[in-house]
C-alpha cells in the first residue's frame, strides 16, 4: 500500500503491481536521463509537451526510488508501451508532481499552529 507522507504511488502495468517512491537519488538520475532539471520537465509537462521516454523514466524513477530492481529501464520502456505511454501519464505526472511540491506530516502541521 502505498505511504502517501513517502509520496508513494500505486499503479499497475500489465497486471504486475508496482510501488513508485520518489527519492533524491532516483530524481537526479531522471533528470540525467531526461537531460533537464525537474522543473523544467514540469514545465514542458504544463505544455503539454512530453516526449515518450517522460512516462516510462519517471516510472522507472519510482521504482528505483522504492527500492525494486526486478525491471531494466528497457523492460519498463516496452511495457509502458504495452499498456499506453497516456494511460499511464497521470500516474507519472502524480510522481513528478509529489517529488517537487512535497508533503507534510499530520505532526510537522501541528507545530506550526
Amino acid at each position: 500500500m502505498a505511504n502517501k507522507q513517502r509520496r508513494e504511488v500505486e499503479v499497475t502495468i500489465l497486471g504486475e503491481s508496482l510501488l513508485l517512491r520518489p527519492t533524491f537519488a532516483a530524481l537526479a538520475e531522471l533528470e540525467d536521463r531526461l537531460g533537464m532539471g525537474l522543473p523544467y520537465v514540469a514545465y514542458q509537462v504544463s505544455q503539454q509537451k512530453m516526449g515518450m521516454k517522460f512516462v516510462p523514466a519517471v516510472i522507472y524513477a519510482g521504482l528505483v526510488g522504492a527500492g525494486n530492481k526486478k525491471f531494466s529501464y528497457e523492460q519498463i520502456e516496452e511495457m509502458c508501451f504495452e499498456e499506453g505511454i497516456l494511460k499511464l501519464a497521470p500516474v507519472a505526472i502524480s510522481v513528478l508532481l509529489g517529488a517537487l511540491t512535497g508533503t507534510q506530516s499530520e505532526e510537522v502541521e501541528q507545530k506550526k499552529k
